[in-house]
């Protein structure tokens, strides 16, 4: 392995490639402070979300559900190191619950810490005791110790046991402030087998107890130099220890998903394909804010958002095929498929009948408790869209891109070609227009290649 190069002015780093953060931070003195933090939590000043980050979340909870695996998000915070460690650990501490399940508490306790010893890295790093490329790498796995329904019910994709891979580095800008970038590509099959035989082959050192739990209290760093293609570099190096052909732990993944130097390419193409949703999300997400502080309780809260996000990602499905099989699974994609072919020819009314009609095949938990109309929370003035007004919000900003036509009569079937919403290429499109229905034709036979 290539090595964080040290030089006098710097740490001696002993490993070659990763090492852990536990030699060259106390573990103790941080889970020490987080402990102090949790206590007073408190008696710290409410730290407000920013409109940014209202974007950021609405962005990450949409791209997460749609994608199983192989998608990499970005996040970028700026400001100086005090006030972007000061934003993190305030969202944190807000995500607290004493009710939690204890294996939950211990998890977020140990990202608490991860955000601490990322604050101390990039201190040294201004300070001049780290090189500026220095990142520090998190390996957050499947919660394996939990039972599926348990994980489920706290947000975890159970079905194929997904976990991250988290990467944040410091970029210093023109004006002497500094951008924190956080990048996380997901991954199937998280689980300690690989994370395990990716720290012993870099020489860490690791503690005992939940495999999950150790892994997130072992923070790596790494040099950027090191490693070009930061978080992709280190998910690459774990599928190595998963198996062959695997990519994302995805046995069947380089089938399916980008290969690794187009995973950034590709993952902002379909953060562009959902952009019309984000702000909207972005809004109601402030506007419940509002009203839970006026009291609205937590579970209305939630229900309200969960209804509205179950909303935009069947309509993103719609437009989008291809996504249905990892957002509400195997049984559920074939209709989404015929709900995109009548939303092509205008039908969206039926389109939204026949996907309300076979919900129930839907693969996600279902939304519970308390609820609340679309038309009473376009009543309170609520940012909430029907299913029709989502679908025609996102061909607003759908992109076309290459890839097969899901109309079987195309004559450009089975090879590729420029499609768009519903994955319905251009001339199909047209024909739909028009009136006709291509679903229903022959399909045209090819003209014979000239042998002259």
């Amino acid at each position: 392995m290539e090595a964080i190069h040290s030089t006098e002015q710097y740490y001696p780093l002993e490993h070659r490639g990763v090492i852990s953060a536990a030699e060259l931070f106390d573990r103790s003195d941080i889970e020490a402070d987080a402990w102090d933090m949790i206590k007073s939590r408190r008696d710290l000043p409410v730290v407000e979300t920013s409109e940014r980050e209202r974007h950021d979340n609405a962005r990450t909870a949409l791209m997460e559900a749609l994608t199983a695996s192989g998608h990499l998000s970005r996040v970028e915070i700026s400001g100086s190191v005090e006030e972007i460690n000061a934003q993190v650990v305030g969202r944190l501490l807000n995500g607290w619950d004493e009710a939690l399940p204890v294996h939950e508490k211990m998890r977020r306790f140990a990202e608490l810490c991860e955000e601490l010893t990322i604050h101390k890295v990039h201190l040294s790093i201004v300070s001049g005791d780290l090189p500026p490329g220095t990142a520090v790498s998190v390996i957050s796995d499947y919660p394996g110790a939990m039972t599926d329904y348990d994980a489920t019910s706290l947000g975890y994709r159970s079905v194929n046991k997904k976990g991250m891979v988290r990467s944040t580095g410091l970029r210093q800008e023109s004006d002497g402030s500094f951008t924190r970038v956080i990048e996380q590509v997901s991954r199937s099959n998280g689980t300690w087998n690989s994370t395990y035989e990716f720290m012993k082959s870099s020489g860490i050192k690791t503690a005992t107890g939940y495999p999950d739990i150790v892994a997130l209290q072992t923070p790596l760093i790494y040099a950027v130099e090191d490693y070009a293609d930061g978080v992709v570099d280190l998910v690459r190096r774990l599928d190595m220890h998963t198996g062959q052909g695997v990519t994302y732990g995805d046995p069947e993944g380089q089938k399916k998903h980008p290969a690794y130097d187009q995973l950034r390419s590709e993952s902002a193409r379909r953060e562009r394909d959902i952009q019309g949703f984000v702000g909207d999300l972005a809004k109601l997400e402030e506007q419940l804010d509002i009203l839970q502080r006026n009291g609205m309780t937590v579970n209305e809260r939630n229900i309200i958002f969960k209804e509205e996000v179950d909303r935009i990602l069947t309509a993103i499905c719609t437009l989008e095929p291809n996504y249905a099989t990892d957002t509400y699974g195997k049984k559920a994609e074939k209709y989404f498929y015929e709900a995109a072919v009548l939303v092509s020819r205008g039908e969206t009314g039926l389109a939204q009948q026949l996907l309300d009609s076979t919900s129930h095949l839907k693969q996600t938990v279902t939304f519970c408790g308390m609820s609340i109309s679309l038309e009473v929370a376009k009543g309170m003035g609520l940012c909430v869209n029907s299913y029709g007004e989502a679908v025609e919000k996102g061909k607003e900003s759908w992109q076309w891109k290459s890839g097969v036509c899901q109309v079987k009569s195309c004559p450009t079937r089975p090879g590729k070609t420029t499609v768009g919403p519903c994955s319905v290429c251009k001339g199909c499109q047209a024909r739909f227009d028009k009136g006709i229905n291509p679903t229903a034709s022959k399909p045209i036979p090819k003209k014979p290649q000239s042998r002259l």
